[in-house]
C-alpha cells in the first residue's frame, strides 16, 4: 500500500517525486528517504526538510499514484 507524490519545494522550487509505501524495504527512489509517510523528506536538490505531517504539505504536494 503506498502514494507517490509529486512535490514542488517551497524554498528552491525544485520538483521531485516521493514515495510514501507501509512494508518493508521500501526506499523512495527521488528523494532517497526510506518509505515511511510520516517519516520527514528532504529535498534532493536543496536538503530542505518537509514534514508530512505539516498542514501545508498538501499545498506543495500531490498525490500521482496509489495503490494497495
Amino acid at each position: 500500500m503506498g502514494i507517490i507524490y509529486d512535490i514542488t519545494c517551497p524554498k528552491c522550487g525544485g520538483r521531485f517525486e516521493h514515495l510514501a509505501a507501509l512494508g518493508m524495504g521500501y526506499m523512495c527512489v527521488g528523494c532517497g528517504e526510506d518509505g515511511a509517510s510520516s517519516s520527514p523528506i528532504f529535498c534532493p536538490h536543496c536538503a530542505l526538510k518537509i514534514d508530512p505531517s505539516d498542514p501545508q504539505f498538501t499545498s506543495i504536494a500531490s498525490a500521482s499514484s496509489e495503490w494497495e
